[in-house]
């Protein structure tokens, strides 16, 4: 493991136990955390919102888009819902529980408009028109010498030689 691997789990890692612990449940079984919709890549977009804010406020962001989104929950939708939150809520200051499920829902509509437009997709330069090469007709000599000239080098066309006269 890397030293830079190593410190990204580290910074993790007060997520992952505050988002554990917030779940409601008795047991450690893993439908206590979500386990479809918990990851590393999930926690790792939560890592700005807590650093920048605080621990509830990762977890308060984590449980609203979990509570308001149907779809999958994917690092994609977090990193979104963050960017709108960061952007709308001034950080270092106490958070309120209401602007936060405000501001996680607007961001999730923001993330839910960007899907149903879909991505971009580059325009392919065309292709370039490539003469397919016939058949080759192996019944006729002259036809097959004509091609074999057009399409091979005089190196090739030795080679070939040799290989169907070793033959």
């Amino acid at each position: 493991m890397s030293r830079g691997q190593a410190d990204k789990l580290i910074r993790m890692w007060p997520i992952a136990q505050a988002l554990f612990e917030s779940m409601d449940s008795e047991s450690n079984d893993p439908t206590r955390i979500r386990v479809i919709r918990l990851n590393q890549a999930v926690i790792w977009e939560l890592v700005p919102v807590a650093e920048g804010y605080d621990l509830e406020a990762a977890t308060a962001v984590y449980k609203t888009t979990v509570e308001a989104d149907e779809g999958p929950m994917t690092a994609e939708v977090v990193k979104g819902v963050v960017k709108g939150v960061t952007k709308t809520l001034t950080k270092g200051q106490e958070i309120d529980q209401e602007a936060l499920t405000s501001a996680v829902r607007a961001a999730l509509a923001q993330v839910a408009a960007k899907k149903e437009a879909g991505p971009k997709k580059p325009q392919a330069a065309p292709k370039p028109k490539i003469s397919p090469v016939p058949a080759l007709p192996w019944d006729s000599p002259d036809a097959l010498n004509r091609i074999l000239r057009q399409h091979m080098s005089e190196e090739n066309r030795r080679t070939l030689g040799k290989i169907l006269i070793s033959d």
